[in-house]
């Protein structure tokens, strides 16, 4: 079963997050919902210039993973992550842009800490 489909199941709503990133630096791809964290189960990144993104927790700054990117491509990896405090953006620091240099958007769920 995949992770889409276990949190489906469960009744939740998939959400989904696009983020235009422009320049070098820090954006918020994913902010939830109050009281709610985020499970992470997909990406999509495109870049219109070579370089690297990375992906972290915001508020415990952890880094969750890094890709690099080669100019004018788009990567689509597998991932399953889920936040296990509530509150955290899902945040992205890129190397290299310019205007919407970046494009990215986060596929997963918002569910309530139990």
């Amino acid at each position: 079963m995949s992770a889409t489909n276990f949190y489906l199941e469960k009744g939740y709503t998939p959400v989904f997050r696009h983020r235009d990133i422009s320049g070098i630096g820090t954006a918020t791809v994913w902010t939830p919902t109050t009281n709610t964290r985020i499970v992470l189960t997909g990406l999509s990144i495109s870049a219109n210039l070579a370089g690297t993104i990375a992906f972290y927790w915001a508020s415990a700054d952890t880094k969750l993973f890094e890709f690099y990117v080669g100019g004018s491509s788009t990567i689509i990896p597998i991932v399953h992550l889920e936040s296990s405090l509530q509150n955290l953006t899902l945040d992205a620091r890129t190397s290299s842009g310019g205007i919407n240099g970046w494009k990215v958007t986060a596929m997963g769920f918002e569910i309530p800490i139990s």
